[in-house]
This record gives structure tokens, sequence and C-alpha cells, in this order.
């Protein structure tokens, strides 16, 4: 009998225990709290670093519709588009995706007319520092403007917290 009533008692300090649910349950209120931490922007800098990886990815991607070069149909007559860029504006939250074409070939004249294909915003709180073109003629991805050029991307709430992205006269685009 004494081993049954070991037993017992092992049973009843189980019982004062928590079982492995409640063990989950609680597990999952902490986590939840804990993840409501993190809910806002942990780090300051971090909008601006996601604009400013935004900003120069759209430049290489224009750069890399240029070398593409594609043929585009307008109404019934196909081109080859001049070059394509981002229009920057000072002081904007967003920025424009551009083709640019003179005319249908034979007859091809370069610059043209400018089309915006996408207008792209910033997250939320940043801002262009500049107002510029920025074209890369096909089929060679050159730029123009030819000499070097320095695209800001800042925070509205504080200017002087800013990153540079700078596109050499070669078209090389880096991050500063």
């Amino acid at each position: 009998m004494t081993a049954l009533n070991t037993l017992k008692n092992f049973k009843k300090i189980g019982d004062k225990g928590m079982t492995f649910i409640e063990l989950l349950v609680v597990t999952a209120i902490i986590l939840i709290m804990a993840g409501a931490l993190w809910i806002g922007d942990p780090r300051p800098g971090t909008s601006l670093e996601i604009a400013v990886r935004q900003v120069a990815n759209d430049l290489r991607l224009v750069q890399n519709m240029a070398m593409a070069a594609e043929t585009r149909t307008a109404g019934t007559e196909e081109y080859v588009p001049c070059s394509y860029g981002i229009r920057f504006s000072l002081a904007s939250s967003s920025y424009s995706l551009l083709e640019n074409y003179g005319g249908v070939p034979p007859n091809v004249t370069c610059p043209g007319s400018s089309f915006v294909i996408e207008v792209i915003d910033l997250p939320a709180g940043m801002e262009i520092g500049t107002s510029t073109d920025i074209l890369f003629s096909a089929p060679y991805g050159g730029k123009s403007p030819a000499a070097t050029t320095t695209i800001p991307v800042r925070r509205i709430d504080n200017p002087s917290n800013f990153r540079n992205i700078i596109i050499n006269e070669r078209g090389t685009i880096d991050i500063e």
C-alpha cells in the first residue's frame, strides 16, 4: 500500500503543475506580447535603407531595360526606344520610370518624347532630395547626363538623415 499512497501523492503534485496545453498558451501569449514591441520601426534608419535600395534597384532596372532595347509597338508601327530612365522631383515621395523615343523607324530621332511607364512611391516618410532625369541609352546603357550624378534620398522629418545614390559617368550605380 505504501507504493500506492506514493503514486496518489505524485498524482496530486502533478495536478498542481501546468499541463502541456497551458504551457503552450502561456508561451503563445508571451510571444504575441514580444511581437507587439516589434510592430513599429525598430531602427530609425530601416525605412531609409529600404528607400535607397528601392531607388538604386529601379535605376538598375531601367539601365537593364535600355541594354535589352526591346522592340515596342505603337499602333501598327514597331519602334525601339532610344532610352529608359527615371524622373526625380525635388521633395517628392515618388518618382517615375520613363521610356523615351523619338519616332518610328527609320525616322527615329533622339531625344524625343518621354512616356511614364510607372510611378513608384517611396516608403512613408521618405523623399527625393533633387530634381533630375537620369536616362540610360539603348542599346549599351550609357548614361545621360554624362557627368556623375548624386540622388539624395532623405527622411522628411529629418532631412539631415539621408543616403546618396551615385551614378558615375560610365553608369555604375553605388549607394554611399
